[in-house]
């Protein structure tokens, strides 16, 4: 069961993110935060953490506020620097949109490449509603999906932070932090269709044995029906890799 977090953020763009649910291990992440700053929240006692945490985390409260996370060095961090930090910070932000396209064609391949007769029998299963809405049931464009609203609002949000980062102020901060809540609130829903999936490729092994009968061969589509529910999905994310996807500078070269 993945354990959710509330997301603390800070107008010095440190954040931290603390387990909802507590269990036996759970504690604030121990990970050396962005900017490579000390771990140490002295002032709330939580830990600050990394970006790479806030991908794997799903948060589903975001508590923020314009005061510095107390930290020595942000107390006399000049703007210059703070720019540098919120640079860093979209950037990251672009590369999570990347990976979630990336996720996403890739569990919906993986999707497919159940046979549509084990898909079919296991319709009800509610963990794995979200794959099948996804990827099997939803007709409309990606950009008409509501599944894909919060990566456009991330997305905007970042261009605008992008374009007004030399006149850096206190509202592009928390502009920069309220992408950081999105970020948390994507990875829930991306985390879900991810687990559904893959409890789909486990029940198809379990009751299946793995069989990939009529219409699979070799991990193609080659059955007509199957051939035109694939065809169906990936027809309507036509365009969201390039919309969301950004490569390094060597893949845009």
């Amino acid at each position: 069961m993945t354990v959710k977090h509330t997301l603390h953020t800070y107008g010095c763009l440190h954040f931290a993110l603390i387990p909802i649910t507590p269990t036996p291990t759970s504690s604030a992440s121990t990970t050396t935060p962005d900017n490579n700053e000390s771990p140490k929240d002295k002032d709330s006692n939580k830990t600050l953490t990394t970006f790479d945490a806030l991908w794997h985390n799903p948060t589903n409260v975001h508590i923020t506020t314009t005061q510095f996370c107390g930290k020595s060095k942000c107390k006399l961090l000049n703007p210059r620097k703070l720019r540098a930090r919120a640079r860093h910070s979209i950037d990251n932000l672009d590369s999570y949109l990347s990976d979630a396209v990336e996720r996403y064609t890739e569990l919906g391949i993986d999707y497919h490449n159940i046979p549509f007769h084990a898909r079919a029998s296991m319709s009800e299963e509610e963990m794995c509603r979200l794959a099948h809405q996804q990827f099997g049931i939803e007709t409309r464009d990606w950009e008409d999906d509501g599944f894909f609203e919060k990566w456009i609002e991330l997305q905007r949000r970042v261009k605008r932070v992008r374009g007004e980062l030399e006149d850096l102020d206190e509202d592009l901060i928390q502009l920069v932090n309220s992408c950081r809540g999105l970020v948390g609130e994507i990875e829930g829903i991306m985390q879900e269709l991810d687990s559904g999936t893959k409890f789909l490729e486990y029940l198809w092994l379990e009751l299946w044995g793995g069989f990939d009968g009529v219409g699979m061969e070799k991990g193609k589509v080659v059955d007509r029906v199957e051939r035109w529910i694939f065809e169906k999905w990936r027809g309507r994310i036509g365009g969201l890799k390039d919309r969301f996807y950004v490569g390094d500078e060597e893949e845009q070269q």
